[in-house]
């Protein structure tokens, strides 16, 4: 019992030694000191992304004025308080080193209001800390990640002080190159219809494929694509369908090269497909692919894009109503 009684006095005593524990992870729940602190209200993003084209403009920007956030004291402040900040270059190697990044530091921004104040008895500053950012090109350098380190360098005032881990704020930036990929849409399927009376209806000497080519925006200057019918993707067409097409060996691309026009996404002529031989060696039973892919794209900004190869298949099929002749006996086409 008496074991037992000690137990529970001990255990009693060290609950209420233990320090009060809350949600707020600030200098004023932790130091045992109870210093009053003074520190960056963190703002709610503090990452910002950046897109942009070959001719410069950006497909995603930010603005060039940010407004960030006021800076505050843990308990009111014992007196005005005068707080200047300053954008700090130094501090990249230390959170590249930390946080494993490979961050490069912004030159072209400016606190427009460094100093912020904060009156008697109040927490937090009446205006907030702003950023400008004076030239948006050093975004379109190739770097894709930037950062800019802004700190409390000191504060005019007694009793408080910079916290220690909340007395700066990194921004960070994803700025990233967009090429206008030109693509091919899906593959085109076709019939050919053979009737017994007549042969093959459909065959033709030239193959219109509209809508098979475009880019992903406006094209910001002229476009040329060169296109060409690749043979050895016949097999691999093969292998990925479980099928044995054959390709038309007749066929050519009336033109190899096709244009897109400043400020179209889709060219104003169709790409066709020519038969040196009007398709007469299409035979009834036998199926055809044609695989036609993008070589080569010139453009302001633009580039071939991840769908770079249609194939453009041909089925033969018997088509129309037919009978029994008895001369014969095969069916014949009515």
């Amino acid at each position: 019992m008496k074991a037992l009684f000690k137990y529970i006095l001990y255990s009693t005593f060290f609950a209420m030694s233990l320090p009060l524990v809350t949600a707020c992870d600030d200098d004023e729940a932790t130091d045992p000191y109870d210093i009053n602190y003074v520190y960056i209200y963190k703002p709610s993003e503090t990452n910002a992304t950046l897109e942009y084209k070959g001719d410069g403009t950006f497909l995603k920007e930010i603005a060039t004025e940010h407004i960030l956030s006021p800076v505050r004291c843990t308990k009111p402040a014992p007196q005005d308080l005068t707080i200047q900040l300053a954008i700090d270059r130094s501090l990249v190697d230390a959170y590249n080193s930390e946080y494993g990044t490979s961050y490069v530091a912004l030159q072209n921004a400016e606190l427009e209001n460094a100093t912020l104040y904060i009156k008697q008895g109040e927490y937090i500053s009446a205006d907030t800390l702003k950023v400008h950012y004076t030239n948006m090109e050093e975004f379109k350098n190739g770097s894709e990640n930037y950062i800019l380190p802004i700190a409390i360098t000191s504060i005019n005032g007694t009793g408080v002080s910079a916290s220690e881990s909340n007395s700066k704020i990194f921004l960070t930036f994803e700025s990233t190159y967009k090429p206008n990929h030109v693509t091919l849409t899906s593959s085109k399927e076709y019939l050919l219809e053979y009737q017994y009376s007549q042969g093959f209806t459909n065959l033709s000497s030239e193959w219109k494929l509209d809508g098979i080519l475009k880019s992903a925006w406006a094209a910001d200057g002229d476009t040329k694509v060169t296109l060409a019918i690749n043979p050895a993707l016949v097999g691999t067409y093969n292998a990925l369908h479980g099928t044995d097409y054959s390709l038309l060996t007749s066929a050519s691309l009336k033109q190899s090269t096709i244009m897109i026009k400043q400020g179209k996404t889709t060219p104003e002529e169709s790409v066709a497909l020519s038969f040196s031989d009007d398709m007469a060696s299409v035979q009834l039973g036998t199926n055809y692919v044609i695989p036609v892919t993008i070589t080569n794209v010139d453009g302001v900004g633009a580039d071939i894009g991840e769908n770079k190869v249609i194939y453009i298949v041909y089925k033969t099929a018997l088509v129309g109503f037919f009978i029994l002749c008895r001369q014969t006996g095969r069916f014949c086409n009515k």
